[in-house]
C-alpha cells in the first residue's frame, strides 16, 4: 500500500502538477512543526510568542525543531507558571513570563477550573460543562496581570514575530487585538479555535477567521480537531493563519 501511495504521489507531483507549480502532500495538517519548516522554506524561525504556555510543551517542542529560536512563553496562573519555570529551566532560549495576554494591559480575574489547562479569563459556558464535565468545573479565582502584545513588543524591541501561538481558552481574539498595528509584523498565527462557545463571550472560529482575513491573513490548515464522543459535533481545534505579506499561497 505504501508503494502504491508513493507512485501515485510521484505521478501527481512530478508529471501532472509540476508544470503548474502545484504539489500534493499527504502530510500537511499532521505535523505542525514539519509544516512550519516547509512554509518557512527551512529558514530559521527566530522569534516565537507562546500565549497560554501552561507547562511549556509547545515552547519546548518548537525549540527542538528550531534550535536558534527565542521563545517568549506567557502563563498567568501562578502554579502553572511554577511548572513552566521548572520544565524550561535548562532551556535558555525560552523566557517564561507570568502574564496573561489581552487587548489592553492591566489586571483581570482568572477563573480556575478542575483541570488547570482549562483556566480562562472567562467563565466556562454551559456547553463546556456539558461536554467536559470534570475538567471545566470551577474551583476558584485568581487575580492576574495582563499585558497587550503591542506593549510587550515595544518594551522588548521585537520587530517581527515568526510564530504567534495562542491557546487562551476563548480569549485568543482579544490577544490578537492587543497587537494593534503590530499585527502586521506577525508572520504566522497558530491558534486554538472554537466551533462551540466553551467560554462565556468567546469568539468562534468564524469571527477569528473574518478578523484575520480583513487584516491580510490567509487560513491555511486545521490541526487536532476535537469532536463530541456522543454525537460527533466538532467542538474545537487548532488552526494556522499566514500573513499574506510574507507568504504567497
Amino acid at each position: 500500500m505504501k508503494k502504491i501511495k508513493y507512485y501515485i504521489h510521484l505521478l501527481l507531483n512530478e508529471f501532472l502538477l509540476k508544470p503548474f507549480n502545484l504539489r500534493v502532500s499527504y502530510n500537511i495538517g499532521n505535523d505542525l512543526f514539519e509544516d512550519l519548516k516547509r512554509l518557512f522554506d527551512n529558514e530559521n524561525i527566530d522569534c516565537v510568542i507562546d500565549g497560554g504556555a501552561y507547562r511549556g510543551d509547545f515552547s519546548m517542542d518548537i525549540t527542538d525543531s528550531f534550535p536558534s529560536v527565542k521563545v517568549y512563553a506567557f502563563e498567568p496562573q501562578k502554579d502553572s507558571f511554577q511548572l513552566l519555570l521548572k520544565n524550561t529551566s535548562k532551556r535558555k532560549s525560552i523566557k517564561p513570563i507570568n502574564f496573561a495576554l489581552g487587548e489592553n494591559s492591566g489586571e483581570a480575574t482568572l477563573y480556575k477550573n478542575i483541570s488547570a489547562m482549562t483556566n480562562s479569563l472567562s467563565q466556562s459556558s454551559s456547553d463546556a460543562l456539558k461536554y467536559f464535565e470534570g475538567y471545566n468545573n470551577p474551583v476558584g479565582q485568581e487575580q492576574v496581570d495582563v499585558i497587550a502584545l503591542s506593549d510587550f513588543l515595544n518594551k522588548e524591541g521585537v520587530k517581527e514575530v515568526d510564530v504567534l501561538k495562542l491557546d487562551l481558552q476563548g480569549h485568543e481574539l482579544s490577544a490578537i487585538r492587543g497587537l494593534k498595528k503590530q499585527l502586521d509584523c506577525v508572520k504566522s498565527i497558530y491558534i486554538e479555535v472554537e466551533f462551540v462557545s466553551l467560554y462565556e463571550g468567546a469568539s468562534l472560529f468564524s469571527e477569528v477567521e473574518i478578523f484575520l482575513r480583513e487584516h491580510g491573513f490567509i487560513f491555511f490548515q486545521f490541526y487536532d480537531q476535537v469532536r463530541s464522543p456522543e454525537n460527533g459535533r466538532l467542538l474545537y481545534g487548532d488552526a494556522i493563519f499566514l500573513n499574506s505579506k510574507y507568504f504567497s499561497l
